[in-house]
């Protein structure tokens, strides 16, 4: 386990799952989902210095979540699976430095399989609770426009869905506006709907007036109109 820079308060948890790989990302051996279960409980238990603090302000014992977590892993059989059971309990401890994550381009192909050039399609802002487009790929006029959905799931579904597994900050409307700057809206159709969709479609709203448009395959490295240059990438995920 590696310690976050803030080891004085919190613990940061990375590459549980694969506490079997080569520094490449390679698997030496399947990992046992029971015993990364337990592993898990045991590192929060003996190195997150909050966790008192954290059972009393949000009502639970992290001993009863243990057991749950045990319970779960054992009926997991994949990556992204164990991915997202774990960041939910994880979750529950409201910290945005406290996270599962994955290593390497091959284990993070089995939990998330849209190609990397989809990560920065679009930049997305939180603004006065609308979610705005301040950038987007050259030709489609989409800047400014309010993104009502994304190929038919309300931005609200797929903003509260994602705030269940990844906490950032810990008010909940700066965590939902954090989701958008990290551009982690994409993982929705991969942890929810099993898989990401061939082709993309979103539906804005401009003064009122909503249409729904294709982006082309060929539009997803074009250049950006709008604000660019404004994603901050998660540490550790390569």
């Amino acid at each position: 386990f590696d310690e976050g820079d803030r080891t004085w308060c919190n613990v940061e948890i990375t590459d549980l799952v694969y506490n079997r790989v080569t520094n490449e990302g390679e698997l030496i051996q399947q990992p046992d989902r029971g015993e990364d279960a337990i592993a898990l409980c045991d590192e929060i238990s003996d190195g997150y210095v909050d966790l008192h603090y954290k059972e009393n302000l949000y009502g639970f014992k992290w001993d009863t979540v243990c057991k749950e977590i045990a319970r779960s892993a054992q009926s997991i059989s994949t990556d992204k699976e164990f991915y997202l059971a774990m960041n939910k309990y994880l979750a529950r401890l409201q910290d945005g430095h406290l996270l599962l994550r994955y290593k390497g381009a091959k284990i993070r192909n089995n939990i998330l399989s849209y190609p990397d050039e989809i990560i920065d399609l679009l930049g997305l802002r939180l603004i006065e609770g609308r979610v705005i487009i301040v950038s987007a790929p050259s030709g489609y006029n989409l800047t400014g426009h309010e993104l009502l959905s994304i190929n038919g799931v309300p931005l609200s579904t797929i903003i509260n869905s994602l705030s269940q597994i990844y906490i950032f900050r810990g008010d909940q409307e700066a965590n939902k506006s954090q989701i958008l700057v990290y551009n982690k809206y994409w993982d929705y159709f991969d942890l929810y709907q099993g898989s990401f969709p061939d082709d993309i479609f979103l539906t804005v709203q401009e003064n009122g007036s909503s249409e729904t448009v294709k982006i082309e395959r060929d539009s997803y490295s074009n250049r950006r109109e709008g604000i660019t240059g404004i994603r901050w990438g998660l540490p550790g995920e390569n």
